[in-house]
């Protein structure tokens, strides 16, 4: 399955502030759910994860990463917790739009 598309279901997926499971809120969470679902392989959940882990470098998390490079500290608000998500579906569709424009 082309990477696009792998990031495409993962958007889906993603829920919004409002979220009630992991997997709803974080990436890689929402690639393991995908593959127990059976709706992506398995070298699509690790490709994918690579991919994320190459662009978030020693940052485990997106909201690390705005901590690390941007000193975003994390909030247990609910508008904080909106625009994490919101940043978080932003950047996969970026990642989306990027690979569809590889031909990926």
């Amino acid at each position: 399955m082309k990477t696009s598309e792998v990031f495409r279901r993962v958007l889906t997926h993603l829920g919004d502030e409002n979220y009630t499971r992991p997997h709803q809120r974080y990436i890689c969470f929402a690639l393991h759910q995908l593959y127990a679902l059976g709706m992506i392989g398995d070298l699509d959940r690790t490709r994918c994860k690579r991919l994320i882990r190459a662009h978030l470098g020693d940052a485990h998390t997106l909201e690390h990463w705005l901590l690390e490079h941007h000193g975003v500290r994390p909030q247990c608000t609910r508008a904080y917790i909106h625009k994490i998500m919101v940043t978080r579906k932003a950047w996969v569709t970026h990642l989306i739009e990027h690979y569809e424009t590889k031909g990926d």
